[in-house]
């Protein structure tokens, strides 16, 4: 076999038809390898290169790469899948706005406020043994327990 014409990047780029800024990174990624400081084998980088564009238009350069083209377009087509899928299932009523379900928990949690802190007078109206001071002493307990739920982060 003969041996491969060294040439410089600019050389190669211009041989490629691209820049030598991109021959650099594919240098700095192992896809295309030195002969001697600034000389790159001819023959060898061209195929190399031929290889590097097969697997990157395959979609399994991403793997080396770690970004580019690939991953981009992956990127959009599940951002376009998961917009399809979060429409379709508003549109089959599955799914509610969020200022809605806001909305309605609120409701919830102030009536369930509302109702504990009735208990105390309640109590003292069903249970007649109860003194003022036990009666307050009840809501003081409830209040607190609120107050501790609402100050929770969960």
């Amino acid at each position: 076999m003969v041996e491969d014409e060294a040439v410089t990047l600019d050389e190669l780029a211009g041989v490629l038809g691209v820049n030598s800024r991109n021959l650099k990174t594919l240098v700095s990624r192992g896809v295309l390898i030195r002969a001697k400081r600034g000389a790159y084998p001819l023959a060898s980088s061209i195929r190399r290169y031929c290889a590097h564009l097969r697997e990157e238009a395959a979609g399994r350069d991403h793997v080396k790469a770690g970004s580019g083209l690939a991953i981009q377009r992956e990127r959009e087509t599940r951002a376009r899948a998961d917009a399809l899928e979060l429409k379709n299932a508003a549109a089959r009523g599955e799914m509610l706005p969020a200022g809605q379900v806001e909305a309605m928990w609120s409701d919830v949690l102030r009536t369930i406020r509302a109702r504990v802190l009735a208990l105390p007078s309640r109590l003292q109206q069903r249970l007649g043994h109860l003194t003022p001071h036990d009666v307050a002493t009840i809501d003081r307990e409830l209040r607190d327990a609120l107050t501790e739920l609402s100050d929770d982060p969960l």
